[in-house]
């Protein structure tokens, strides 16, 4: 039985440049494409209660840094040390940062296309 579909699933930087294969990728007739960014500390990035550096409240590195808001402090401890809490991360191809997925369902005809499409946006499959 041949495939009514093929699966693309690619990583990129930043959402942007994921929304614009995406909206390239449309234009083939893809099945469904969802982007989502991933994280590896649990929480959903909304913060209950913003911080204030200038009054000296502020929760954890973390908080600051990451807009993250826990309540037991080890999660905050962790993600403090975290590269991209401190400020070290800066991008370097070798360190990752690849926190973007891109997933794709295209018909099979046009999986070459969206793969060079996926490409030519800086993503990596």
């Amino acid at each position: 039985m041949p495939a009514r579909e093929r699966l693309i699933q690619a990583f990129f930087r930043t959402v942007e440049a994921a929304e614009r294969a995406a909206d390239r990728l449309r234009v083939l007739g893809p099945l469904e494409v969802d982007i989502r960014r991933l994280n590896q500390f649990p929480h959903d990035g909304a913060v209950a209660r913003p911080a204030n550096p200038p009054s000296g409240r502020i929760p954890s590195l973390s908080h600051l840094t990451l807009g993250t808001d826990h309540p037991r402090p080890d999660f905050a401890v962790l993600e403090a040390a975290d590269p991209s809490a401190s400020g070290l991360a800066d991008g370097d191809p070798a360190a990752g940062g690849e926190d973007v997925v891109l997933i794709a369902l295209v018909p099979p005809e046009h999986a070459e296309a969206a793969e060079a499409i996926v490409r030519d946006a800086g993503g990596r499959l």
